[in-house]
């Protein structure tokens, strides 16, 4: 239901290794869909409160090099599940009360993981040189504004716009890096050099290069889809 122009943060990454390394090629996911279920109960003519339990699906991150052999490459896989409470009005009774307008405001909680693989965190081909899997959880929020459809007695079909508004920061795990084999606690840091982004592993208790921050997931952004409801 969901497709915006998603984490600024992995779009520069993927430039700015490009830029650093003429052999790289890397991609980002620009776009992202998501799934909810919905279970509510209707408070009065109009008025609904309930849940919200679904996933954001964003793709993945993905770079490869081919200054060597065999080729190395590296990937980053997002997970990103989402709970939330949520309240519709609806209003506007049109052709006698099959078509209504409705707004919803729904408080989330997110929480998401990622994934890190590199074929080699060895040679310093630009990647993060770390296999590991850290974690983050955010709060947000999300409304839409559209209309609903009755086609049938106990059917709704909605299509709306909205907006939403969530950021994840502190992407904390364990992680194998720099050639080791032992798993280490640490973070992923966006470090920000001389025009170029780079995203680090940076292990506790060690600095942190200059420039850096803890690593952000934006999911905010102008949203819009649709659902289909069956009434009990």
């Amino acid at each position: 239901r969901r497709s915006s122009d998603l984490l600024k943060a992995f779009s520069d990454y993927a430039k700015s290794l490009e830029s650093q390394y003429p052999t790289v090629t890397a991609n980002s996911s620009p776009l992202a869909l998501a799934a909810d279920v919905n279970p509510f109960l209707e408070v009065t003519d109009g008025i609904e409160a309930g849940l919200s339990f679904g996933g954001v699906f964003l793709g993945g991150f993905s770079a490869s090099s081919t200054s060597a052999s065999p080729q190395q490459n590296g990937t980053i896989n997002y997970d990103i599940w989402d709970a939330a409470l949520s309240l519709k009005a609806r209003f506007l009774k049109l052709d006698r009360g099959k078509i209504r307008l409705f707004v919803e405001a729904d408080p989330e909680v997110y929480l998401a993981s990622l994934s890190v693989v590199n074929s080699d965190t060895v040679s310093g081909w630009g990647f993060i040189p770390a296999v590991g899997n850290f974690s983050s959880t955010g709060f947000g929020a999300l409304f839409k504004l559209g209309l609903e459809w009755k086609p049938l007695p106990n059917s709704l079909v909605g299509f709306f716009v909205g907006y939403q508004m969530a950021n994840l920061t502190g992407f904390k795990g364990s992680a194998a890096a720099n050639g080791s084999t032992t798993n280490e606690p640490g973070q992923l840091e966006t470090v920000r050099s001389g025009g170029d982004t780079n995203i680090d592993f940076v292990q506790d208790g060690t600095s942190a290069p200059a420039g850096a921050s803890p690593l952000s997931l934006d999911l905010s952004g102008i949203l819009a889809g649709a659902h289909l409801t069956a009434l009990f």
